[in-house]
Order: structure tokens, then sequence, then C-alpha cells
């Protein structure tokens, strides 16, 4: 049985994908580097290219779901890469343990974060807020998003910090994630925003990672040529999202003054689109990043797996554990005041504050 971690055989691919596809001269399967939940290939047939996504999910629901994403927003308007159909008609298919789509080559670049300019935060945050906008009317065909379990947390930060005991502790990454392991592990302790106190309703259709990564830009970033990459795509509020959007695309390498007026440049341009409230804003934040505290699949990855790739994503994501001491609340405040250019700001509310670290 063939796992997501290996990659499929050339010899038993190849004779399917001329019967579903109707190829009849592919020359060659590459294997593209990078994708945290899929393995890409860059397919060779006659002259053209094709962009093969070999995902890791292996329930036909999750895949479902992904699909219907893709069709779904792009029906409303948005540039969605979408799959190529088989002779079945079918935008996915199942060969060897693993599902796959066949999509068109697009012969262009994600941009790397030091390359995201304020245009292209912009056009990032108006892009979210279109799509926030259409999301609403998706119905409920996609599984509501996952949220946190402290009994889950400390399972499994068990199995790490016993993992780490039998390695090299003195190892720069090692010391890494015990560090990150240490102070999530605090927080947790110590939060008292429990799930019940999301009082905003899972009625949106998310995107699930809409970032930098995972668009194509027109060259002066005013523009989204391409949007791809729904493997997190779920049922959720939309603040949730858009915290993650504002952490990802703004924090992601660093934290400091001139990145919080980035976040709130991006929560400005989100609000021409999708008007939100303070309240929304700073239960979604909540809710994103006590999620944070709680996820340990990044350094599962790295100790258990052995997967090396993910080492820039642990240092971008202790970014933002390292801060969680600084108060989550704060954060809003800060982000949402500076937008609205308000010296009155926060108003008085009836959310009891989140135990910071």
């Amino acid at each position: 049985m063939q796992t997501h971690d290996q990659l499929p055989t050339k010899e038993d691919l190849f004779p399917l994908l001329e019967k579903l596809f109707g190829f009849s001269s592919i020359q060659d399967l590459v294997l593209i580097v990078g994708g945290h939940l899929s393995k890409n290939f860059l397919l060779l047939v006659g002259g053209e290219k094709y962009f093969l996504k070999q995902y890791r999910y292996k329930l036909n629901p999750v895949i479902h779901q992904i699909k219907f994403a893709e069709t779904f927003y792009s029906s409303k308007g948005v540039r969605v890469i979408m799959p190529l159909r088989d002779r079945f008609d079918r935008p996915a298919f199942f060969f060897n343990g693993n599902w796959f789509s066949l999509f068109p080559f697009i012969d262009k670049k994600a941009i790397e974060i030091s390359q995201l300019t304020d245009d292209g935060l912009m056009t990032l945050a108006n892009q979210l807020g279109v799509m926030h906008t259409a999301g609403k009317d998706a119905g409920k065909t996609t599984q509501s998003l996952l949220m946190w379990d402290k009994n889950r947390f400390n399972l499994d930060v068990c199995e790490l910090e016993m993992k780490l005991e039998s390695t090299d502790v003195q190892e720069t990454t090692n010391m890494l994630i015990a560090s990150v392991l240490e102070q999530k592990k605090k927080f947790v302790e110590k939060n008292i925003f429990a799930l019940e106190d999301i009082s905003l309703p899972f009625d949106t259709l998310l995107h699930g990672d809409l970032s930098y990564q995972n668009v194509f830009f027109s060259p002066d970033q005013k523009q989204i040529d391409y949007v791809f990459d729904f493997e997190k795509t779920a049922r959720g509020p939309r603040a949730f999202e858009l915290a993650r959007s504002i952490c990802i695309n703004v924090f992601d390498d660093g934290w400091d003054d001139k990145r919080l007026e980035k976040a709130t440049l991006f929560l400005r341009a989100y609000q021409e689109v999708a008007p939100i409230t303070y309240e929304e804003f700073l239960i979604g934040l909540r809710a994103y990043l006590v999620l944070t505290a709680h996820q340990l699949w990044i350094e599962w990855k790295i100790l258990f797996c052995g997967e090396t790739k993910y080492i820039p994503l642990l240092r971008s994501h202790s970014i933002r554990i390292n801060h969680l001491g600084d108060g989550i609340d704060t954060l809003a405040t800060s982000i949402y005041g500076r937008q609205i250019g308000s010296h009155e700001f926060p108003p008085p509310s009836p959310l009891p504050p989140v135990s910071p670290l």
C-alpha cells in the first residue's frame, strides 16, 4: 500500500493517466519542491505541461469538499485554478491509496513574504473580503472548522517531549521545538477562552489558507491572477480566517511596529469590502491564536517524520507563539484601533479578557 509520503511509480501511474485523460505520450513526472498538505508534480506530455497534485487526505468526503470549494468560488468569479476533468467527468481520481487532481500548468511562481508589497497586502485583503462575502451563500456542504481540544494537546505533547528526550537536545531545531512546547504548555494551562466563547456563526465557506503562498499576483501585485490550494477549506467564522490571514501575511517573518502598521493596512483593506466590528475581530483573533497554541503538527512532522522542510515553518510559527505573552486582546486593540484612527479605543466590551502567558 502506497502512503502519502511515497512517490507514485511512473510505471503504474502513466497507464492510468493515459486511460483517464487520453494522453498518448507521457514523457516524465518531476517532483516540485514545496507543499505541506500535498505532493506536487510537473507532468510532461508531448509538448504540454500539467500540474499533478497528490493529496495527503485519504477520505473521499475531504476531497469532495476541496473540489466543492474550488467550484463554488470559481462560480462566484474568483479566478481559481480549476482541475481538469477525466473521461468520467471527475475532478479527482484515486490511485494506489491516494487521491490526485490534474491541473493546467500555470507558468507563474508564488512570491516570498519579503517580496510582498503594501499593494499586495491590500489586494490579498480585498480578495479575502470578496470571498467571505460570497462564502455566506455556500450552505453546509463542507465540514465545520476543527478547533482545539486540551486533552488532545496533552496527549500529543507528552509524546513529543519523550521523543525530545531521546534526541540531541542541544541541536538547534530541537532546542527551538523544546522552547515552543514549553510556551504552549504554559499558555494552554492558563487559557480561559473556551470553545463556547466563540459566539460567532460557523456560516462562511473559508479558503482556509489565503496567503501570499497560495495566489499568483500580477507583476504590480494590484491584482490576483489565480487562487489555488483549498486543502484547508472548511465552514467557519470569517473573523477566524481574517485573523489567520493577518498573522501569516504580516507576521510570518517578524513582529515589530512596522508589521503592526501592515496588519492595520490589511484590516483596513478588508473593511473596504467586508466591514467587521471590533467585537467580531477580537473573537476571531482569540480563536485563531488559541488554536495555534494547541497545534503540534509542525513539531510532530519534524521530530517523528524527519521532514526538515518544515523547519522554516517552525521558525515562523515560533514568532507567533513568542508573542502570545504580549496579550491577544492588546494585539487586537492595536490593529483595529490604528485602522480607525481612534484614540478612544477600544470601546467597553462585555468579553472577559484572555489570560496571557
